[in-house]
């Protein structure tokens, strides 16, 4: 995304990677996940958690669900479970907040270190992304202070 020729290219190449990432090859695991998906849409976040965990039980290696449930549960404002799911499945140096910059929001708050590190991996994935280089130089401020 970094190399594109500008933000509608890398939009494309973007919108392309989540589509690889957010695909399986289950019919079972894809119709969960589109019901987990219809429950977060209508504010129904304990019955996403519980599909969730149903997808997670049925394809461990499928991150998206991963990502998804962890998001779910910081948005819910339990930080902690979050990132138990997160390091369970990815670890904080690797796995989805590497991918794409978007899911890098998921672990925003859980550690601030980490956190910024991932900010700064999502940016160089793409730096045209305004919102994250906000939310990175917001985040730098509060761990490593300002210059003197």
């Amino acid at each position: 995304m970094k190399d594109a020729a500008d933000e509608e290219e890398a939009q494309a190449i973007a919108s392309r990677i989540m589509s690889v990432f957010a695909s399986t090859s289950s019919d079972t695991v894809a119709l969960l996940s589109s019901r987990a998906a219809a429950a977060e849409i209508a504010g129904a976040q304990p019955v996403a958690e519980a599909l969730l965990d149903d997808v997670i039980a049925l394809d461990p290696a499928w991150a998206e669900a991963f990502v998804r449930r962890a998001r779910l549960k910081a948005t819910r404002g339990d930080a902690a479970s979050a990132a138990r799911i997160w390091s369970r499945r990815c670890g904080w140096s690797q796995g989805a907040s590497m991918r794409l910059p978007r899911w890098s929001v998921a672990g925003r708050g859980w550690r601030q270190e980490g956190g910024l590190e991932t900010y700064r991996r999502g940016l160089a994935l793409d730096p045209r992304q305004e919102k994250l280089q906000k939310s990175e130089d917001r985040l730098r401020l509060e761990v490593e202070g300002r210059d003197i």
